[in-house]
């Protein structure tokens, strides 16, 4: 986000300098023999490679109506490029909200998993002890643990469909 506000600065102040030259006149871009550039008010004393040439006060009627006509242009592409950075900044909120419930909704499957593995945990324990009581030929106590068995299934029956209430 911040690399987007970055550029976004850069491009706006780029359009700014270049739609509005700091001094008045014009201004010549050029490129001596070694390669170096200048960005002089006056043109070069021998020829050179021009490489442009500004007018920062528009004194005639046709460079009134070009400069405005350059206004324009940067105005309808500052306005597009503000558009196209909304409809972006609103993309990313939709896949951030995306992936923020993709993640409620693997934290909350890994919670019924580890509440189902608890679950199954504790049956397979009771089916232990019950087991031995069989083997110790135990019946009261047989008779003791099916009935907590059975109040357990109860009460888990219970907090289910209260779940399933309560959404």
């Amino acid at each position: 986000m911040n690399f987007r506000i970055i550029h976004f600065s850069a491009l706006f102040l780029f359009f700014v300098l270049y739609a509005f030259p700091i001094s008045a006149g014009e201004i010549y871009m050029w490129e001596d023999d070694r390669g170096v550039r200048h960005i002089e008010d006056r043109p070069p004393d021998k020829p050179v490679k021009m490489i442009g040439k500004e007018f920062s006060r528009p004194d005639s009627p046709e460079e009134i109506r070009k400069f405005q006509q350059r206004q324009k242009n940067y105005e309808r592409d500052l306005e597009a490029r503000r558009r196209y950075n909304r409809e972006q900044e609103a993309s990313q909120n939709r896949f951030d909200a995306h992936m923020d419930r993709q993640k409620e909704n693997m934290k909350q499957r890994e919670a019924e998993r580890k509440a189902a593995a608890i679950e199954r945990i504790e049956d397979l324990e009771a089916d232990k002890e019950r087991s031995r009581a069989y083997e110790n030929r135990n019946y009261n106590e047989v008779r003791r643990l099916r009935e907590r068995d059975e109040r357990r299934q109860i009460d888990r029956d219970i907090d289910k469909y209260r779940d399933i209430k309560d959404h």
